[in-house]
């Protein structure tokens, strides 16, 4: 169970440290055999391991990451063989199906696959992933990624490009195709995959179109096309999970300064339609980073809650504190008519002591002369008002 896990590391970490030095000082055969044995030792061990608090995952993390470090050394090709006969038993066996180092044992396989026999069999390997009912789009697109650098490495970058543009429903394979047209600096071409994308993944991963959206917003920002980085920063921050202030901070920057109050309205008027939780949060955020505070003041009255007013009362100019002061009373009287119970009272008193900081120290004690008269039954809210 839980704590029990935390030994089971302590033993792991020492194995896996022993490993390493080994590593370290190029006793590479021995190295490799001790990663494996970790690797599956405590795969296993996972299947009945209270895992919370990560510490049998860090075994596996550690031995996966030496296994990948000790393929990326030149090892002699009897040693480098034996590794890649492990990779590809370990991998027809299915020894490690359903987790991430599965699909690892293959990446090593192609970092040290160094014959066209030895390709053969890889790809024969990757023929075997095939659609199934759960799970089968990530299985085949790693598979179609890992194909793609076997190609890469074996038969050169022409039949691998080929490949890649046959296979561009693969959101991994299209992103590396756009990367490399970007990095040459064939910007349309570019475009033209990002804009194919958005259309094909428009109605079902709305993440992808995202993606897709990020992509064309860093190519206009190298061809400082100030229309199209508006466009882009402008869908991105309303309708992605991505609106922060570096979007926000873009948008101020290429948008006129004239013309910026009636963008903060379009903003504001976009994100209302997309009737999401959270929105309002956003909203008030932008009101607060443009100080128009009648808006921010009409939101804190639209939403009177313990959380809303905490995250912005404190920048609130003075003349708006008497009204807050009424907002957090009420807030109190929904909080103490829908629930009893000492820990629902230590929070209206809490907030009382708050309105007592904030200077409405005669509300307080008129609230708390109502709340004993209101409530003289409840004897546990009777202590928490005495310590108001």
């Amino acid at each position: 169970d839980y704590s029990p896990a935390r030994y089971v590391y302590v033993i792991g970490r020492e194995f896996n440290e022993t490993a390493t030095t080994h590593f370290q000082q190029k006793r590479y055969l021995l190295a490799w055999h001790m990663a494996c044995a970790a690797l599956e030792v405590f795969t296993e061990v996972l299947q009945y391991a209270d895992d919370s608090n990560g510490d049998v995952g860090a075994c596996i993390t550690d031995a996966s990451e030496l296994m990948v470090s000790i393929a990326n050394e030149e090892l002699p090709d009897e040693l480098r063989g034996e590794c890649f006969r492990y990779c590809t038993k370990a991998y027809r066996d299915q020894l490690f199906s359903g987790w991430d180092w599965h699909e690892l044992q293959m990446d090593i396989a192609i970092q040290l696959v160094n014959s066209k026999e030895e390709a053969a069999e890889l790809h024969n390997l990757l023929d075997m992933v095939k659609p199934s009912s759960e799970g089968w789009y990530y299985d085949m697109r790693q598979a179609e990624v890992q194909r793609y650098c076997l190609l890469r490495k074996m038969d050169g970058d022409e039949e691998a490009n080929a490949f890649l543009l046959q296979n561009l429903h693969n959101s991994d394979l299209r992103e590396h195709l756009i990367e490399q047209l970007v990095v040459v600096g064939r910007y349309d071409e570019a475009i033209r995959f990002c804009e194919e994308g958005i259309k094909k993944d428009g109605k079902n991963f709305p993440g992808l179109v995202d993606k897709w959206r990020e992509w064309l917003l860093k190519i206009y920002l190298l061809k400082k096309d100030t229309d199209n980085i508006v466009n882009y920063a402008f869908k991105l921050f309303v309708s992605s999970n991505l609106g922060g202030d570096d979007l926000y901070k873009l948008l101020k920057e290429h948008v006129p300064a004239e013309n910026w109050e009636d963008m903060v309205q379009k903003i504001v008027q976009a994100i209302r339609k997309n009737e999401r939780v959270g929105e309002e949060y956003r909203i008030a955020t932008i009101y607060l980073r443009e100080q128009y505070w009648d808006e921010l003041f009409g939101l804190l009255k639209k939403n009177p809650t313990f959380t809303f007013l905490d995250e912005f009362e404190k920048h609130m100019p003075d003349r708006f504190a008497d009204d807050i002061n009424q907002m957090y009373m009420g807030a109190v009287n929904k909080l103490l008519i829908k629930n009893t119970g000492r820990k629902f009272y230590e929070t209206a008193c809490r907030y009382l002591r708050k309105l007592k900081k904030r200077g409405a120290v005669e509300l307080v004690e008129m609230k708390i002369k109502q709340l004993r008269r209101q409530y003289p039954q409840r004897r546990a809210l009777m202590d928490e008002l005495n310590l108001v």
